[in-house]
């Protein structure tokens, strides 16, 4: 569709939609594969960069609710950047991220929590790496906010109360032909 109308607000109306489009393309884009790397590079720079987008680009505070082990948390230390490596849903709504949080922890049989709820809060003061899709997806209600692979945030505070709490902040980034660069 987005060939025949000339229109690159259909590819990312095929990201939103809940078909398998979009796991498929953050598997590849984590795990780096070379097969369609050309095409996932051309993707992301559609939408980061194509002017039709210009009036859906956010700046401000997007939240994330989930469930990562110990191990996926050690990742999140305080002054810890953290690379994004596939497309990253978020929501404007801290109640909406609250819904994914998964607030019931899951625990071995020694007691120890396996998984746990964590929200995580981005900062994002670029522009160009993120747009506010809540005007465009198939679920308005959710308000999300879609932030680019790439991205790079370094985590503020990491605090643990009933769930873990990470607040993390953009750190500048900039496109060059197959590939995005950090700007320190």
């Amino acid at each position: 569709m987005a060939l025949t109308t000339r229109d690159p607000k259909y590819l990312l109306k095929a990201y939103t939609a809940e078909t398998g489009f979009y796991t498929k393309l953050n598997i590849d884009l984590a795990s780096d594969t070379d097969v369609g790397k050309l095409e996932r590079q051309f993707y992301i720079g559609i939408l980061a960069f194509n002017p039709c987008f210009d009036q859906f680009r956010f700046n401000g505070e997007a939240y994330r609710g989930m469930s990562l082990t110990e191990d996926d948390l050690r990742e999140y230390a305080v002054n810890q950047k953290v690379m994004i490596k596939s497309f990253l849903s978020a929501t404007i709504d801290k109640s909406e991220a609250e819904f994914f949080l998964g607030k019931i922890q899951r625990h071995n049989i020694h007691g120890q929590a396996v998984k746990m709820g964590v929200m995580c809060t981005y900062i994002i003061r670029d522009k160009w790496s993120s747009l506010n899709v809540e005007h465009i997806s198939e679920y308005p209600k959710e308000k999300e906010v879609l932030i680019f692979p790439y991205s790079v945030f370094m985590d503020l505070v990491v605090s643990v109360s009933y769930y873990v709490v990470i607040r993390c902040y953009a750190s500048a980034m900039y496109y060059r032909p197959f590939g995005f660069v950090e700007i320190v």
